[in-house]
C-alpha cells in the first residue's frame, strides 16, 4: 500500500546497455522536509518534484500541508533513465502516474504518450505527471527534446 493506502506500483527501467531494472521500494508515509527539489511541477493534487539525495532520485509529492517521498531510485547522471510510478486501480486523484529520470545531454523537454503529457526538464532530471490510472511500460512512449524542438531520444517502455 502507497502513500494514503492506495496500492502503488513502481517500475524502473534504464536506457543504459540495455539494461532494464525493476523493483519497489516501499514509500515513506511519514510527512518529510523536501531535500531541495531540482525540478517542480504543479499537477491538479498539489505540486510534485524530484530531489537528489545520496545518489538516488526521490519522487516527492505535497499533500495533506507536506512534502511526502513516496518513492526513489538510483541516480545516473549523463545516462538516461525512466522510472514510472503509478497509483494502481480506482483514486480519487486527477494525476495517477508519474515519469521520473536522468534526461541526456541537452534534453529541454520530455514528453510522453498516449496522453501527450509534457514535463519539465532542469539539472539534468526530468518529472512528468500523466493522468492514467495504472500506466503500464508498454502503453509508455516518450520522446526527450532540446529547445528547438528537435528529438534526442525517443523510445518505449522501460527497456534499453
Amino acid at each position: 500500500m502507497g502513500l494514503l493506502g492506495m496500492p502503488v506500483l513502481l517500475l524502473a527501467g534504464s536506457i543504459v546497455g540495455g539494461c532494464g531494472l525493476m523493483h519497489t521500494p516501499e514509500p515513506t508515509l511519514a510527512p518529510t522536509s523536501p531535500p531541495t527539489l531540482a525540478v517542480r511541477i504543479d499537477t491538479p493534487d498539489g505540486p510534485a518534484g524530484v530531489a537528489r539525495v545520496n545518489n538516488s532520485l526521490q519522487l516527492l509529492l505535497f499533500e495533506d500541508g507536506a512534502w511526502h517521498e513516496v518513492t526513489f531510485d538510483r541516480d545516473r547522471p549523463g545516462q538516461t533513465t525512466i522510472y514510472l510510478f503509478t497509483y494502481g486501480g480506482e483514486t480519487a486523484r486527477m494525476t495517477n502516474s508519474f515519469v521520473f529520470g536522468n534526461a541526456p545531454t541537452g534534453a529541454a523537454m520530455i514528453r510522453i504518450s498516449p496522453e501527450a503529457a509534457e514535463g519539465r526538464v532542469a539539472d539534468g532530471i526530468y518529472l512528468v505527471a500523466v493522468p492514467s490510472k495504472a500506466l503500464t511500460p508498454s502503453e509508455l512512449h516518450w520522446d526527450f527534446l532540446r529547445a528547438d524542438g528537435t528529438a534526442i531520444s525517443s523510445g518505449s517502455g522501460i527497456q534499453g
